[in-house]
Order: structure tokens, then C-alpha cells, then sequence
């Protein structure tokens, strides 16, 4: 029994030792692991191919709007304001033709009446002259008659005379007479001759009455200050009854519908507008107010001008715009007013074989990311604006390059790059 105990014990070993032998040739004999990196991806990354068309630069700016027709009404007469017309204040609307005020037309008309008198005088004068003349020239010619009469009877005597029919005394007496005779025609004709210079002179102080009363008048008609065309009244410096002098200002007011906006554009700017054959900037305009509490108001303009030299403080060139907003909207909330500050956009040069992409894609170096072959490259461009989100590219992008958008981490230049297509611009 001890001999079974023994061998049941011997074979409890020899298992072991199999099992651990087998076990030590295991280890010794299994394939050793190797280390392996895992497999990278390249980024993701979302292009959008751009287009290169024709585009359009603009220019913006801003300005304050003011009247193109201001008018300041002065008062050309002196004297007391007897009437004022109720639209005249500050925001009123008045009409072509309408008398704001009148200055008391008494005194004017008075001098008015006065002058035709005067005109009428010296045109009497004129006529009495004329009368008094053709009255001269009939006694000159009855003067004539006489002293031809008187010659012939002093020719008469004088023969008798010399016959010794009369005596020396008849022929002195005859002589007399025909000088006597002479000396009235005389006369005649010297009264004759200064008519003349007498006509000019009542002449020409008719023409300085007329003159006169032509003024007198000018002055009854300037006596009413009447509005010259449709507008709005600015702002008020008299008051009825208030006694004025010449020169006064009476107050202000402004064409309806005609406005400039003055701007100043930076030297960069001015390379973007287009410009006619003699040089001038010709190019529309829209003319955004932004502070109407509703939806922004715009009105159409058109470049007018600029001033003759660049404004030595800032460095700017001051151009104007002209805007032509029409007669009065019926909501008084979209009307254009003096004094509104708007944003103006100017339409500026078209450039050929342009590529308009967002702007925010632009880089602070000024470069832009590209997907060519499945690498990021970093593409400098040209850009001539950005504007309302977007910059126009003139240089450094063709037509199908594949722009990337949005970000990429850890960009450099060359990386490898998977790609899915965005929209086109």
C-alpha cells in the first residue's frame, strides 16, 4: 500500500515537472510583439473654389448733409414788418412765389407817386419847349419876310435918294428899320439856337425821373420778400411789427429736394474711382441715414466735384456729392433734412479677372490658405478693398483655386490635407 501511496506521489511530480517544462518551452518559444505607431490622419478641411469675374470697387465714406440752395433773406428796404406769413419758421414749408413778410409799402408808394409827378412835370416841360419852338421857327420866318421887305424899301429909297426925289432924313429912317428889322430876326434866331441844348436838358431829366421812379418802384416791389422757389425755412430773425434796416438778415431757408454731401476720402481711395477724359471723377453714389429709428433711408447721388487741392490737415480729398431727392415724401420720417450724418458708397472702377472672397480668409500676413495636391499652401494676395465682409483680390489667386475656410490647426505650409468642397463663392 505504501508502494501505491509512493508511485501515486512520483507521478504527481512528473506531471508537475511536464507541465512546467512545457510551460518554460511556451515562453521561450512565443512570437515577441512589436511596437507600432497608430496610423495618422491628415485634417479635414472644408474648400470652396472661387471664381474670378468682373467687379465693381466702391468707396465708402461719410459726410453731413447740407442744403445746395441755401438762401439768406436780407432786407434790401428799410421799415416796419406789417405782415408775416405763418409758414415762415423754422421747419416750415413754403412755396414758390409766397410772400414770407412785407415790410410797411406806404412810404414806397408815396415815392412812387411822387416820381410820376415829376416825370410828368418835365414831360410837360418837353411839350411847352416843343410849342415855344415851332412858335420861334413861324416868327423867324415872318421875321425873314420882314427884313426882306424892309431891304427892298431901303433899296427903293436909297435910289430915290440919290435922284434927290426924298431927303437924306427918309433914306436914315428906312435904313433904320431894316436894321431893326434884322436885329428882331436876330433875336429870333438866337432864342431858336438855345432850344436845343434846353431840350436835351429836360430830356435828360426825364430820363434821370423816369430812372427814379423806376427805382421807386423796385423798392415798393422789394418792400415784399416773396420765397424765390419750393422749399423749407432754415431759421427766423425777425418778428411782425419789428422795425429792420437795408442789410438785415431776415432769416434762412433752403431748395427743397437739392442737397450736397461733402466727403473726404483718403489717398488709398482716390485709385479706385473712375475718371473721364479730362480727368474728373465721374461715378454714382448711394447715400445711406441709418438713425431713422426704422429701416434705413437712401437716396441716389452723383459725384459733383472736388475741391481744388487736398486738405493740408488731414490729407484728404474733399469731394462732393449731389443728391436730388425730389419734392416732399408724404411720410415725414424718410425726408431728407440738413444736417442728417449718412454713409455714402461710391461706385468706383471696374477691374477685370477680379476673385471676391470673404475677407476674414485673408491672413495677418496677408496671405491665403490653398489646397493644391492635398497640401496647405500659403497664397500672399493682392487685395484692392474689403468691404461689407469682402475683399476683392486683383492678384496672387486664378480662377478654380481652392480656398480653404475656416480654421485649421497646426497650419503649415506643405501639410498634408483631405478635403470636402463648400459652395462657390
Amino acid at each position: 500500500m505504501q508502494r501505491g501511496v509512493l508511485f501515486r506521489g512520483l507521478r504527481f511530480v512528473a506531471v508537475i515537472v511536464v507541465s512546467l517544462a512545457a510551460a518554460g518551452l511556451l515562453m521561450v518559444l512565443r512570437p515577441r510583439a512589436e511596437r507600432q505607431a497608430p496610423p495618422v490622419r491628415p485634417p479635414l478641411v472644408t474648400v470652396q473654389p472661387v471664381r474670378a469675374a468682373p467687379a465693381a470697387l466702391t468707396v465708402e465714406a461719410f459726410g453731413t448733409v447740407v442744403p445746395r440752395d441755401p438762401l439768406t433773406l436780407v432786407a434790401e428796404v428799410r421799415g416796419r414788418i406789417e405782415a408775416m406769413d405763418p409758414a415762415f419758421t423754422p421747419g416750415g414749408r413754403i412755396g414758390r412765389g409766397t410772400v414770407l413778410m412785407r415790410i410797411d409799402p406806404r412810404p414806397y408808394r408815396l415815392e412812387v407817386q411822387r416820381r410820376q409827378v415829376q416825370v410828368e412835370q418835365l414831360e410837360a416841360e418837353l411839350a411847352r419847349l416843343a410849342q415855344q419852338v415851332r412858335n420861334l421857327e413861324q416868327s423867324l420866318d415872318l421875321a425873314d419876310a420882314d427884313a426882306a421887305l424892309a431891304r427892298a424899301e431901303q433899296d427903293r429909297i436909297e435910289n430915290l435918294a440919290r435922284r434927290q426925289v426924298v431927303p437924306p432924313a427918309t433914306r436914315d429912317q428906312t435904313e433904320q428899320r431894316y436894321l431893326a428889322s434884322l436885329q428882331r430876326r436876330q433875336s429870333l434866331a438866337n432864342e431858336l439856337a438855345l432850344a436845343a441844348p434846353q431840350r436835351r436838358q429836360l430830356a435828360a431829366g426825364r430820363e434821370m425821373a423816369r430812372l427814379a421812379l423806376e427805382q421807386a418802384r423796385l423798392d415798393l416791389e422789394r418792400s415784399a420778400i416773396a420765397a424765390p422757389f419750393d422749399g423749407w425755412v432754415l431759421a427766423k430773425a425777425v418778428e411782425n411789427g419789428q422795425h429792420v434796416g437795408i442789410g438785415q438778415v431776415l432769416g434762412r431757408i433752403y431748395r427743397e429736394g437739392r442737397f450736397d454731401v461733402s466727403v473726404d476720402l483718403p489717398a488709398e481711395d482716390w485709385p479706385r474711382l473712375e475718371t473721364d477724359a479730362d480727368g474728373r471723377i465721374a461715378a454714382s453714389a448711394r447715400v445711406v441715414f441709418h438713425g431713422s429709428g426704422g429701416p434705413p433711408l437712401e437716396w441716389a447721388g452723383q459725384v459733383a466735384r472736388t475741391e481744388a487741392r487736398v486738405a493740408a490737415d488731414t490729407r484728404t480729398l474733399p469731394l462732393v456729392v449731389e443728391i436730388d431727392a425730389g419734392t416732399t415724401v408724404a411720410d415725414e420720417r424718410r425726408r431728407l433734412r440738413p444736417g442728417m450724418f449718412v454713409s455714402v458708397r461710391i461706385e468706383g472702377r471696374s477691374v477685370a479677372g477680379a476673385i471676391a472672397i470673404p475677407a476674414d480668409l485673408i491672413q495677418p500676413d496677408g496671405a491665403v490658405l490653398v489646397a493644391r495636391d492635398g497640401r496647405l499652401h500659403r497664397q500672399p494676395v493682392a487685395v484692392a478693398q474689403r468691404s461689407g465682409g469682402r475683399a476683392v483680390v486683383t492678384g496672387g489667386l486664378a480662377d478654380g483655386d481652392l480656398v480653404i475656410v475656416g480654421p485649421v490647426p497646426g497650419a503649415r505650409e506643405g501639410m498634408a490635407l483631405r478635403t470636402v468642397a463648400g459652395p462657390e463663392s
